[in-house]
């Protein structure tokens, strides 16, 4: 579940806008991950995958595809306990005793990003995508939501 919520930032509040007179779009976006499982996930070994929330921010408007993005940010949940050299120094169960980077079994994580935007951006189209990587590179998309908000630029405090 994501819950995408558009407001303004009083003028002269965000640093490095264009205008410092003008309310700044923003938005805060939070993302529920729940684990519905009576284990850890991923569980199993230490190679057996990982979980990652993706959000990001695109402005539609803007022709060139490399300038697109505005935010993007990713959280991951993994099992630990593996060198640089991927060699095992932990067993999984040792680990977690330690630290737990998973997801816990039968609870929701909440992930929340605040993103603000320049005092002229008119649209953003947001996105969260949760990916379920078994082993390996490729990943299966498990959950995806897209929206896209329109912001008013002509409020200006004088």
């Amino acid at each position: 579940n994501v819950e995408i919520t558009p407001y303004r930032h009083l003028p002269g509040k965000v640093p490095d806008v264009k205008d410092s007179k003008a309310w700044v779009p923003s938005v805060v976006v939070t993302a529920f991950v729940e684990n519905k499982t009576g284990h850890r996930v991923p569980d199993g070994w230490l190679w057996s995958g990982k979980v990652v929330l993706e959000v990001t921010a695109k402005n539609p408007m803007e022709k060139d595809a490399d300038k697109q993005e505005m935010f993007k940010a990713t959280k991951t949940w993994f099992e630990i306990g593996v060198d640089m050299d991927r060699d095992m120094r932990y067993g999984a169960w040792q680990i977690k005793e330690i630290i737990d980077m998973t997801l816990p079994p039968l609870q929701t994580q909440r992930e929340q990003y605040l993103i603000n935007f320049d005092t002229d951006t008119e649209q953003v189209e947001l996105e969260a995508k949760l990916f379920y990587y078994i082993s390996g590179g490729k990943g299966e998309l498990v959950y995806s939501v897209k929206e896209t908000l329109t912001f008013e630029t002509d409020w200006t405090i004088i």
